[in-house]
């Protein structure tokens, strides 16, 4: 296959590929493309992560952040070389307390949404907000999926996370692996696939504690989806996992709301699934009752109402945005 042929997300791959094949003194095919692709990722790295990354610890100015995905990783398994895991933005998980004073604080900073609504119709449609400035890209969350059947997991987080040696937060491996297997099951559009890298490396040489793992996916609803790419793992690239885990996830409702939500590209979908379907759920779960027909009867109206709001609002804004720059 020619390099030009590479699709974007095999592309992101191609830097540890090839100092891989470096380490073990194998010849590849197109070698010196793909060491330019790597000194791209090592120029990136220096320039769009690092860097950046003290502008935005500078400007927290005390408040907390736990980092993911890509920056955390890269001082966990890909921590004795960067730049073989690229990461295209610098995500970051904050207290949903103080979530709308760092957005003031970045948009002050010169920082812009992708979207032009409030925070707060940020916080109906998504987990976080998308900021850029220049070349640097953030991805601000408060909480680490909008799909969560436990509310306290987020507090969980916070108290594992850990300091790497250069001060910065970051995700214990076990929560790193779980985000990995939850954030690569869903829709993109580039396809996630370096999920299958990423959670090979932490269960290879990560710290991995599966009993908590395993308390963890039940807690927060999630276990169908991770045991079903725990089974990838296992079933096609050799990844071993303790056997009691690969099984088949339990079908549930919310299990069924959970996989479609993620798979989504529509945000509308997604609302009207998290609204009517997953709120639902957790409100029949709570409070012990099966998730009948009957049940979704009676509470409808409630939710319909939740979700026509926030539809109204995301409408509005958008009609006064495209007004605004029109003016």
């Amino acid at each position: 296959m020619e390099i030009e042929e590479v699709d974007t997300a095999s592309m992101r791959l191609i830097p540890l590929y090839f100092k891989v094949a470096q380490r073990l003194g194998v010849k590849i095919e197109n070698e010196g493309i793909c060491k330019g692709v790597y000194l791209k990722s090592w120029y990136t790295y220096k320039t769009q992560s690092l860097m950046p990354l003290e502008e935005l610890l500078e400007a927290l100015n005390g408040c907390e952040a736990i980092f993911l995905k890509g920056v955390a990783l890269q001082r966990s398994v890909y921590r004795n070389d960067p730049p073989t895991r690229p990461a295209d933005d610098i995500d970051f998980l904050v207290q949903t307390s103080q979530a709308r004073t760092i957005f003031e604080t970045l948009m002050a900073r010169g920082f812009r949404p992708d979207v032009n609504l409030s925070i707060e119709t940020f916080n109906s449609l998504r987990n976080g907000i998308n900021l850029s400035k220049a070349h640097v890209n953030l991805d601000v969350h408060w909480s680490v999926s909008h799909i969560c059947l436990d509310p306290d997991y987020q507090s969980r987080i916070w108290t594992r996370s850990l300091e790497s040696q250069d001060g910065v937060k970051v995700l214990s491996d076990t929560d790193n692996l779980l985000h990995a297997l939850i954030h690569g099951y869903g829709s993109n559009s580039i396809a996630p696939i370096r999920w299958v890298v990423d959670a090979a490396l932490l269960i290879r040489q990560g710290d991995i504690d599966w009993e908590l793992f395993s308390r963890e996916i039940e807690a927060t609803g999630w276990r169908s989806m991770a045991l079903s790419q725990l089974n990838v793992l296992s079933d096609y690239f050799a990844i071993e996992t303790p056997q009691d885990l690969r099984q088949k996830g339990k079908r549930s409702y919310l299990a069924w709301i959970s996989r479609s939500y993620l798979r989504s590209e529509s945000l509308h979908f997604r609302r009207a699934l998290r609204i009517l379907g997953w709120d639902f759920g957790v409100y029949a779960t709570n409070l012990q009752i099966r998730p009948t027909v009957l049940a979704f009867c009676r509470l409808l109206p409630s939710l319909s109402f939740a979700f026509l709001r926030e539809y109204w609002e995301m409408q509005t804004r958008t009609k006064k945005s495209k007004y605004a720059r029109r003016k």
